[in-house]
């Protein structure tokens, strides 16, 4: 398979070399980047990669990315949107960030934040959710968090 632009501008997947299909990362309804295909993944690992962020923990529910300068954790959600969430002491007090979040998610496995009570029987995990529609967003999402 050839890729479908010059090599000048080929991506390259950092682990192994490969070169990924660049294709418009719009948001469709239904959906979802985890099944979108290794390939676009790995994009989305590479733009955390170029971000210092390190993979830790991958389930079905989220893949949890810790920061290699400061030990800040990130975790990827599988929506339909490329969705990430922070931690809530590092948004609480940051009104710039507090006003891009698309609000709060509740989720077992963002078990490195704080609990909260929400809807079930004991607290759970939370943080604030970030949404975004191109890996470019979120890039430079990531590259001005890393400045905060």
């Amino acid at each position: 398979m050839t890729a479908p632009f010059s090599e000048k501008d080929m991506p390259i997947n950092l682990l192994n070399n490969s070169w990924y299909e660049i294709l418009p990362y719009k948001s469709i309804e239904g959906f979802n980047y985890f099944e979108r295909g290794k390939d676009h993944m790995g994009n989305i690992h590479n733009t955390f990669g170029l971000n210092k962020f390190k993979t830790m923990k991958e389930t079905s529910k989220a893949v949890e990315f810790r920061n290699i300068v400061n030990g800040e954790v990130i975790y990827l959600l599988p929506n339909k949107e490329i969705t990430i969430v922070l931690n809530p002491k590092k948004v609480e007090g940051n009104k710039e960030l507090e006003e891009k979040s698309t609000g709060l998610s509740h989720s077992t496995a963002l078990r490195e934040f704080p609990k909260r009570e929400h809807t079930g029987n004991g607290p759970i995990c939370y943080g604030y959710a970030y949404k975004f529609l191109s890996v470019e967003e979120l890039d430079v999402f990531l590259d001005e968090l890393t400045k905060l």
